[in-house]
C-alpha cells in the first residue's frame, strides 16, 4: 500500500510541475495542457521503463516513482532558475467536452463489461492475451514484449487498484485500462482541434467532429480489444500536437526536443506497424521546416535528430529487433568514435581561428556555419545524404523484425485475424474535405505534418496490398492501417470545414448537414425499417453503409463480447481454486483457440500446459480418470453443450464431484 501512495503523490507531483514550467508568455489553456501533461508523463515512464529493463532493472511502482522524483527536482530546478512560472487559463468549452467524453467512456465500459466491471467481454482474442502480458509484468517487473505501452499503463492500474480488488481481480483493473485509452483518444483528438475552434461555427463542428471520431475507430479499437492499435494511435495524436506547438514556437527548444523523443519512443513502442509511416511522415516535416528557418546546421536540428528519432530509434531496435541490434552495435561505435574524433577537430579549428581573429568561438561558429548554408550545393547534399540514412535506418531497422517476416513469408503473418473490413466506405464521406485540404496545402505550399503522414500512410497501405496480392502477409495488417487514417481523416477535415470561407463554407456546411440527416437516418433504424418491410430496397445499397463502422460497433455492443456472464462466473471460481490450491485445472470444451485462450489467462493459468489432444476427436477412448491421475490433476473444467467428444466420458464425469456448475460449464474434481 506504501508504494501505491508514494508512486499516486510523485505522479501528482510531478504533473504539477510540468504544468508549471514556463512554456510561453502568453497564457496556455489548462484544459489543454491538462491532457497533454497526462500523456507526458505516461511517455515518460514508457521510455525509462525501456531504459532499465535493458539494465535488468525492474519496472514496478518503485522504480516509476524514483522517474517521477528525479524529473520533478528538474522540473523544479529549471523553474527556479527562470524564477517565474507558466499562467493558465480555463474555457468552459474545454470542460465540458471532456466532460462529456468521460461520462460516455464510463457509460460505455460499464455497458459492454458490466457495472461491477465483471465481465471479459471483447470481440477479439487478442485482449486475452494481452492481459497475459500485462499480468506478466505486474508479477515479474520484466518487459518481454515490444509493444509494451498499453503493458504498462494497465500494470499501473493494476498495481494502483491491487490493495483493494485483489490479485483474482486484476481483469477489472485492465478493463479499466480500455476505458482510459478510449477516453483519452477523444480528449487528445479535442486537444488537437482545440486551436482551431474560434467560434460558435467551430465549436459546433468540433463537437461534432470530436463525437464522430469518438465512437467510430476508436471505439472499435476498444471493442474488439486491440489496445497497442489505440496507444499507437493516441500517440501519434500527441505527436501531431507537439509538432503543432513547434509549428506554432509555443514551447522552449529543449522543451520540444524531450517532447518528441519521448513521443516517438511511444509510437515506436505502442504499435511497431504505425512507427515507418509517423517516422517518415516526420523527418519530410522536419527537413522543410530546418530548410524554411535557415537552421538545417543548428544545434537545435542536430538535437531534433540524434534525441528526437535516434534514441527512440535505437530502444525499438532494442525491442522489436534485438538480434540486429548486436550487428550494428559495431557500426554505432565506430560512427561515434569517428563523430568525436571530428568534433575535436572542428573545436580545434575553431579555438585557432577564433585566436588570431582575437573572437569568441562562438561567434565564429556561427559565421562558420552561416557560410556553409548560402552554399546551397553543399545544403543539399546534406539534405540527400540526411534523407537516404533515415530512410535506410527506418526501412532497415525500425520495421525489421516485420520486412523480415513478410518477405520471408513468414507462417505467423499469414494468419488472418479477426477484425472489421470494410476497404473505404467509411472514409468516402470526409474524403472530400479532406481533399480539399490538401489542395489548399498544395496551393499555399504549406508544410503540414499530418499531410506527409497521411501520404505516407496511404503508400504504406499500397505497399501491404501488394503484399496481400503476393501472398506474403494476411489482409489482417491492411485493415490496421484504417484505425490510423481515420485520425488523419477527421484533423484534415476539420480544418477545412473550420477555414472555409464564403461560398466553400456553405457549400460545405450544407453537404455535412445531409451527411448528419443520412446518419441520423442510419442511426434510428429508418433504412432498415424499410428493408423489412417492403422489397424496393436491397440491402446491399443501403447507405448506412457509408456507417459502416457505427453499425459494426453497434452490433457489437448489443451482441456482447466472446466472454459471457455465465463464462466469467465460472472461470472466477476456477481462478480461485487454482489461486487456493495451487493446482492446474485443464480446460475440457470447443477446440477454438480464443476460448482457449480466454480460459487459460482469465483464470490466471499458463495455456501452454493444456494437455495435448484433451477433448480432441483423436483423444484416446480409454479411462479419463486415469490420464488425469497420472498428470496429477485433480480437478477439470468440462463445458456443456459442446460438440466433442463428452458422451465418451459421460460415465467417468458421472462419478467426479462437483464442485461449481451453471448454465455454461462444471467444475469437477476426482473423488
Amino acid at each position: 500500500m506504501a508504494e501505491v501512495i508514494i508512486f499516486v503523490i510523485t505522479t501528482l507531483i510531478l504533473g504539477a510541475f510540468i504544468m508549471l514550467i514556463p512554456k510561453n508568455v502568453a497564457r496556455q489553456n489548462a484544459v489543454v495542457w491538462l491532457v497533454a501533461t497526462c500523456l507526458t508523463v505516461i511517455c515518460s515512464w514508457v521510455l525509462f521503463a525501456g531504459v532499465i529493463n535493458l539494465m535488468k532493472i525492474k519496472v514496478n511502482l518503485n522504480s516509476l516513482s524514483v522517474m517521477n522524483i528525479s524529473l520533478s527536482i528538474f522540473s523544479a530546478m529549471y523553474i527556479a532558475k527562470k524564477k517565474k512560472i507558466q499562467k493558465y487559463f480555463v474555457d468552459w468549452k474545454d470542460i465540458l467536452a471532456l466532460t462529456v467524453l468521460a461520462i460516455l467512456a464510463v457509460m460505455m465500459g460499464f455497458r459492454r463489461y458490466g457495472m461491477g466491471l465483471d465481465v471479459f467481454a471483447y470481440a477479439a482474442d487478442d485482449s486475452a492475451r494481452h492481459f497475459n502480458y500485462t499480468r506478466e509484468l505486474a508479477k515479474t517487473g520484466c518487459i518481454t514484449r515490444e509493444r509494451y505501452v498499453m503493458c504498462l499503463i494497465d500494470m499501473v492500474f493494476i498495481k494502483c487498484l491491487d490493495p483493494f480488488i485483489g490479485f483474482l481481480n486484476w481483469y477489472r483493473a485492465f478493463l479499466l485500462g480500455d476505458i482510459f485509452l478510449w477516453f483519452m483518444m477523444g480528449a487528445m483528438f479535442w486537444t488537437g482541434i482545440r486551436r482551431f475552434v474560434t467560434g460558435k461555427y467551430s465549436l459546433f463542428m468540433g463537437y461534432g467532429f470530436t463525437l464522430m471520431y469518438f465512437f467510430g475507430y476508436p471505439l472499435m479499437n476498444m471493442l474488439y480489444g486491440f489496445e497497442y492499435l489505440g496507444a499507437g494511435v493516441l500517440m501519434i495524436n500527441f505527436l501531431l500536437w507537439i509538432i503543432q506547438k513547434i509549428d506554432f514556437h509555443e514551447l522552449p527548444e529543449w522543451l520540444c526536443v524531450f517532447l518528441l523523443m519521448i513521443a516517438n519512443t511511444a509510437v515506436c513502442l505502442s504499435y511497431t506497424q504505425f512507427a515507418p509511416v509517423a517516422f517518415a511522415g516526420e523527418i519530410l516535416y522536419f527537413v522543410l521546416y530546418f530548410k524554411k528557418k535557415k537552421r538545417f546546421f543548428s544545434v537545435y536540428a542536430l538535437a531534433t535528430l540524434l534525441l528526437g528519432f535516434a534514441v527512440p530509434g535505437v530502444l525499438c531496435v532494442s525491442y522489436v529487433a534485438p538480434r540486429y541490434l548486436e550487428k550494428i552495435l559495431p557500426i554505432v561505435l565506430l560512427a561515434i568514435a569517428v563523430l568525436a574524433v571530428l568534433v575535436v577537430a572542428v573545436v580545434f579549428i575553431l579555438w585557432f581561428q577564433a585566436r588570431n581573429a582575437k573572437k569568441k568561438i562562438s561567434e565564429v561558429w556561427k559565421l562558420s556555419v552561416e557560410k556553409l548554408g548560402n552554399k546551397k550545393w553543399l545544403c543539399r547534399l546534406f539534405l540527400c545524404i540526411g534523407v537516404i540514412v533515415a530512410v535506410y535506418v527506418g526501412y532497415r531497422y525500425v520495421f525489421q523484425g516485420i520486412i523480415v517476416q513478410f518477405t520471408t513469408k513468414d507462417m505467423e503473418m499469414l494468419l488472418e485475424g479477426s477484425i472489421y473490413r470494410e476497404p473505404y466506405a467509411n472514409f468516402l464521406i470526409l474524403l472530400f474535405p479532406m481533399i480539399l485540404y490538401v489542395v489548399d496545402c498544395i496551393k499555399k505550399k504549406q508544410n503540414d505534418v499530418i499531410l506527409w503522414m497521411s501520404a505516407c500512410t496511404v503508400i504504406f497501405s499500397g505497399w501491404l496490398i501488394y503484399c496481400i496480392l503476393q501472398g506474403s502477409i494476411g489482409s489482417y495488417y491492411f485493415y490496421k492501417m484504417h484505425f490510423l487514417f481515420w485520425l488523419f481523416l477527421f484533423v484534415c477535415a476539420f480544418k477545412k470545414v473550420v477555414s472555409a470561407e464564403g461560398e466553400v463554407r456553405k457549400i460545405l456546411t450544407t453537404y455535412l448537414i445531409s451527411v448528419m440527416a443520412l446518419f441520423f437516418i442510419f442511426l434510428t433504424g429508418g433504412e432498415q425499417s424499410l428493408i423489412e418491410r417492403n422489397n424496393w430496397l436491397w440491402e446491399d445499397n443501403v447507405s448506412g453503409k457509408l456507417f459502416g463502422v457505427y453499425g459494426q460497433n453497434m452490433e457489437m455492443i448489443e451482441s456482447g463480447g466472446n466472454v459471457n456472464l455465465e463464462m466469467q462466473t465460472i472461470y472466477n471460481v476456477v481462478a480461485e481454486i487454482v489461486a487456493r490450491e495451487d493446482t492446474f485445472i485443464p480446460y475440457f470444451g470447443e477446440e477454438l483457440r480464443y476460448l482457449r485462450e480466454y480460459y487459460y489467462h482469465l483464470t490466471n493459468q499458463d495455456p501452454y500446459m493444456h494437455p495435448d489432444d484433451l477433448n480432441s476427436k483423436d483423444y484416446p477412448s480409454f479411462d479419463i480418470r486415469e490420464d488425469l491421475e497420472e498428470r496429477n490433476i485433480l480437478y477439470l473444467f468440462v463445458e456443456k453443450d459442446y460438440n466433442g467428444p463428452y458422451e465418451e466420458y459421460k460415465l467417468a464425469f458421472d462419478v467426479m464431484w462437483e464442485e461449481f456448475e451453471n448454465d455454461y460449464g462444471w467444475i469437477l474434481k476426482l473423488d
